[in-house]
């Protein structure tokens, strides 16, 4: 896990959310034109006037990495992290914001940047230029509240996230906001992720993360990392079979690729015609454990 600054595109964060909300604000009525909710939400992730800029500054906030499991981003490989879930609304759900916002846990960008947007719809506007100065973005569209996420680990997957999906609205105390917060996670020889001291909040999270394919992967940077002298540019996505079987065979210290057991060989990918470069290109999607293997 990495550290996020929000701080990093903030400025440009707000100014899309102020002309979204801007967008949708009935200067006759004096109201937003939609309800600050999910669907207000859908509206923002599908608006193409900031749909792509948006998600880039959040992209780039993580040097295009999933902000949970480290997999690499492309805009098209993206889901969308609400820290504070979207799904809050009401005042039955106010004590669930406030968790995120008071107390020890609570994380100074989304204490300053984030408020319920119920209250960002209930104040009073006299012009639409009141919503400039606001100080505080709706959690349901707010910069400082939003991360980027992978999409899933399938060829296939369009739908749903291979880490956020299972938290669902469930509290998530939020450590890749905090700057030393990372350093709570663990990865060991195995490939298993770990969290010290424990925390509830992440057990969903951390279910997900230990599953076989994410720990094998991770299993595969640890002797790679550990066995070989390669560098991140030698994991390309083009790498031919050969240079690809000596990687492993290096890694696991073999002579004979075939004396590899199946499940890990099967990440090189299409070799001699056999299997198919999904699984090489998803290892290559997880290089950036190369380094912390290296440094740990």
């Amino acid at each position: 896990m990495n550290y996020i600054d929000k701080s990093l595109r903030a400025i440009e964060g707000r100014d899309i959310n102020i002309s979204f909300l801007k967008d949708h604000f009935d200067v006759n009525t004096l109201k937003f034109t939609i309800p600050l909710d999910k669907s207000a939400y859908r509206e923002y992730a599908k608006d193409a006037r900031y749909r792509d800029i948006w998600r880039r500054y959040l992209c780039e906030e993580q040097t295009y990495l999933c902000c949970y499991c480290m997999r690499r981003l492309t805009l098209e490989r993206f889901s969308a992290e609400h820290i504070v879930p979207q799904s809050l609304r009401g005042e039955e759900n106010r004590p669930e914001f406030q968790r995120y916002v008071t107390g020890p846990n609570a994380v100074p960008n989304i204490v300053a940047g984030v408020e319920y947007s119920d209250d960002t719809e209930a104040r009073f506007y006299a012009t639409d230029k009141d919503i400039e100065s606001l100080a505080k973005m709706p959690h349901i569209i707010a910069h400082q509240n939003l991360l980027a996420a992978c999409r899933g680990l399938r060829a296939t997957a369009i739908e749903g996230c291979c880490c956020n999906n299972e938290r669902g609205r469930d509290y998530l105390m939020p450590y890749m906001l905090i700057p030393d917060g990372h350093k709570q996670f663990k990865y060991d020889v195995n490939g298993i992720i770990s969290i010290s001291p424990k925390d509830n909040s992440w057990d969903k999270t951390l279910d997900i993360l230990n599953g076989t394919t994410l720990q094998t992967i991770r299993y595969i940077w640890c002797k790679i990392a550990h066995n070989t002298k390669y560098e991140d540019r030698h994991f390309r996505y083009d790498v031919d079979e050969l240079q690809r079987m000596n990687i492993f065979k290096t890694a696991f210290k073999k002579n004979n690729f075939l004396d590899i057991p199946t499940q890990y060989r099967a990440y090189a990918g299409k070799i001699v015609g056999r299997g198919n470069d999904y699984t090489w290109n998803l290892l290559v999607d997880y290089s950036w454990f190369l380094e912390y293997y290296r440094s740990h």
